[in-house]
């Protein structure tokens, strides 16, 4: 046995250099996924915010619909003032004519 194969069976300087490997190749996934995980997190943060800004424009587009509807069934029409002219004509007693009551003689 030579003394490169007793350190390499015992494992010192290749275990060291194996390792030494393996870190370098971690390091290299850990930049490159590092480098794929920012811009996923920005098109995460800005798919976020535009659920958020639709959530709140539809809250607002749904209270501005209703006051809308609320206004246009809560504004008189023309054809409603005169109907309800009628109605209030109808229910009133006609008075009198002045002319014609003071024109007959009283008994």
């Amino acid at each position: 046995m030579t003394a490169g194969t007793a350190l390499a069976q015992t494992g010192t300087p290749a275990a060291s250099n194996n390792l030494g490997q393996q870190n370098a190749v971690s390091n290299q996934q850990s930049h490159s996924q590092l480098g794929v995980a920012a811009p996923n997190a920005e098109l995460s943060h800005a798919a976020h915010n535009a659920t958020n800004g639709q959530q709140q424009r539809n809250t607002v587009d749904q209270a501005s619909t209703t006051q809308g509807v609320s206004l246009g069934y809560g504004s008189d029409t023309s054809a409603t003032a005169v109907g309800i002219a009628q109605i209030l004509d109808a229910g009133q007693a006609k008075p009198a004519d002045k002319d014609s009551a003071e024109a007959k003689p009283r008994p």
